[in-house]
This record gives structure tokens, sequence and C-alpha cells, in this order.
């Protein structure tokens, strides 16, 4: 899991010159704070523990603002003393990346982007960069980008007027191979690393929804003034578990699902997940599976089931973070993580560390998902036609609900 970030802070703006002075643009300030903390807020609430932030043009009065941590943040600065490009700026700042892939941020737009599911796209694809695309209506500023059905992007078009057209959302998921030996030291990220990732064919795209305004004109950092208090949140602090079979698929009575093939997903959970996926933070499933235990299918065959069902979400634009499950018999008095047991609560907690069970939500259809969440302190949601003892809510599909919750916005 990706947990450090850079973000390009060294920006001049030289169009902001006549409404800010003295800063860089990333320091402009916005609602009484500068706009670069809007974006290390996001960063943080959605769980990046290590942020590079590339600096240059008045860089001291952003280290000196932040300082070495910031919101739980690792603050590491890579400094300009010459204006490398932005292709070159970033390639200095990968080179403090502990790891070898990072999110990659433009310091003078805000994308709130859902950075697992930017994640989860780029690694289901196997390329090397992934860009966060933002459909816009009738404008001028920007080029667009077409891709095909896969997300794979097939063009690059000019700046022109347009009705509507996806934009370069200037948020990225790379790999810190797409810097070749062979690059320049000064040099554009578009045209010598994104143009040629487009060429290969290792250059994706995904479109999100999520609010985006860039600052880098004096019209838009006005607008900025009253929309960035107001703009839709998304609260990574919350993590959705869900129970599988009667919840995200049909039940096969009296027997499991085998193989790919007996997967029957429920009407409208695809799209019901790529809708839950703006909201929290995570989406995990946790599933019994004691056909496994009395030998009926192995874990392999359960991969391919699992890996249906979350390409089935992610082409609906969401995403299932993890699937754990329990293989063994009920009754085994050695298993710790049946439901409604914890084992799988806790595994999960070990896979994402930041997840606090009383800012979670339990979603499933039988009494011992319900008993599984409760114990836990999560709050409970009951799938099915009547309601079950101890959940919070029912509702009769994961669609319903899915729907009450964006009426509701209880988070």
């Amino acid at each position: 899991m990706i947990r450090e970030v850079i973000v390009l802070a060294g920006g001049f703006g030289t169009r902001l010159a006549s409404v800010v002075q003295d800063l860089p643009k990333p320091m402009a300030p916005v609602a009484g704070k500068p706009f670069l903390q809007y974006i290390l807020d996001d960063l943080s609430e959605q769980g990046m523990q290590r942020c590079i932030l590339a600096v240059g043009h008045l860089r001291q009065v952003i280290m000196r603002y932040f300082g070495d941590v910031y919101a739980g943040m690792e603050l590491v600065y890579s400094e300009e003393e010459v204006p490398l490009g932005t292709g070159g700026g970033i390639r200095q700042a990968v080179g403090y990346l502990q790891g070898d892939e990072a999110f990659v941020i433009n310091g003078d737009t805000f994308f709130g982007v859902d950075l697992r599911s930017l994640e989860s796209f780029h690694h289901s694809h196997d390329g090397s960069l992934t860009l966060a695309l933002k459909k816009m209506y009738r404008f001028d500023r920007y080029g667009t980008v077409e891709t095909d059905d896969s997300g794979s992007i097939t063009a690059f078009l000019e700046k022109q007027y347009r009705e509507e057209g996806l934009i370069n959302g200037g948020v990225y998921c790379l790999h810190r191979s797409v810097f070749t030996d062979d690059l320049p030291k000064v040099f554009s990220f578009e045209k010598e690393v994104l143009e040629v990732q487009f060429r290969e064919g290792h250059l994706f795209g995904q479109e999100s929804e999520a609010y985006f305004i860039d600052i880098g004109i004096p019209e838009d950092y006005e607008r900025a003034q009253t929309e960035m208090l107001s703009r839709p949140a998304f609260d990574a602090s919350w993590t959705l578990f869900l129970d599988r079979d009667g919840v995200l698929n049909t039940r096969i009575p009296g027997d499991y699902v085998r193989n790919p093939a007996q997967l029957d997903i429920l009407s409208g959970v695809p799209e019901s997940l790529a809708a839950l996926s703006e909201i929290f933070g995570r989406v995990v499933v946790v599933t019994n599976q004691q056909g496994i235990g009395k030998g009926l299918y192995a874990e392999d065959d359960l991969a391919l089931v699992h890996e249906k069902l979350m390409q089935s979400v992610r082409q609906a634009g969401g995403r299932i973070d993890a699937v754990f499950f329990c293989p063994h018999l009920s009754g085994d008095p050695m298993c710790d993580c049946r439901k409604p047991a914890p084992g799988m609560a806790m595994q999960a907690k070990k896979h994402f560390p930041e997840i606090d069970f009383s800012r979670s939500v339990m979603v499933g259809d039988a009494a011992s998902d319900i008993r599984f969440g409760r114990d836990l302190g999560m709050y409970t949601v009951a799938i099915q036609d009547f309601p079950i003892i101890l959940a919070d809510e029912s509702a009769p599909t994961l669609s319903a609900w899915a729907t009450s919750l964006k009426q509701m916005k209880f988070l």
C-alpha cells in the first residue's frame, strides 16, 4: 500500500501576482489558511504517512510554516536550487522516496481524489503511471485526455474550447521506473514522461467526480475562498465492512459459490460500491467460507471468485480494497476468525492500521454479521426484508442502503 506522496510546491504564481505577493503560489491564503494546508490535510486524512514537498521559489516560507511533521505526516523537502521543470522536480523528489511507488499532487490545485481507488486502478492495469481525470464543461483553459473502455489513454488533445471533456487533474500514481537514465536535468514531465508512457501503452487514466479547483488565475482563486469551505468531503477515516453472500451476491441454497461461473452479483451492487467508495476510506469484505474446510473448493478457487467480484466493481468505478475470509468449519475450537469472532477484523486492522472500529460500518444479512460488528463497536446495517435484532438500521438491499446513506450524509 502506498503511503508516500510528492507535492509540487515550487510554483511562482505569476498569474496571481496581482492578488498574492511575496508568497509561493501554494501558500496563497484561502479562507484564512494557506492553500497547501488544505492539500496536506486531505493527504493526512487519506492515510499518507510521508510527504516529499518539491520546493523552490520562496521555499523558506513553506519550510518555516509546516516544519518537519504536519498532521501526523513526516515532511521531507526536495529543494530546487534552480528551476528543474515539472519533470526534473518530480524526479529529484523521487530520490527521497523510501519505496518504489508514490502519488504525485500539484500544489496549486485541489482535486479530492480517492487515492486508494486510484491506487487500486493503477495496480489492476499493471501500468507505470496512472492519471486522475476530471470531466469539465464549457472550457478552453485545459487540454483534454481521451481513453478507451479499459482506461488506457488514447490521445492528448491541445487546448481549445470544448463543451465537455476529460482533463488531467494533476494527481498521479507512478512507479519510479518512469524516470529513465537518459533524461536531462531540466525537463517537462508532460513531454518527456507522459507522452513517452502514452506511446508505449503504459499510461492509464481514471475519471473521478471529486471536487476540483485550480487557483492559478485570479478568478478561480477568488472562487476558492468560499468553495474550499463548502466542498464535498471524502471522509477517509471511515471503513466499510461488508459480508459477501446475500449482500454482494446471491446465496446458493444449501451450497457454496465454488467458482466464478457460480457468482451471481446482485443487481446494483457494483454501482452502489462505486458510490460508497466516494464516502469510505476503505472497503473491506469479510466472509465465512467453511466450504474450504469441507474440501469442496480450494483457496485458489475462492481467489478467482473474488477477482471476478472486484473486477466488476472496478468497471463500475468503485473498489474493494481487501477481502478476508475464514476457511474453518463451524465449531472449530481453534478458530478465532469465523464471524461473529473478531479475527477477520483484526486481520483488516493489521493490513490497514488506521482502521478505527468506532468509525466503521458492518453491513450483513445474518445475525452473526451484526454481532461481529456490534462486538467491535461498529455501526451495523442489516440487508434483508426485516430487521435483525441489534442492527442499527435495515434495508432490503445494499443499493437501497447506499442511496439512503448518500441522502443522510451521516458520516
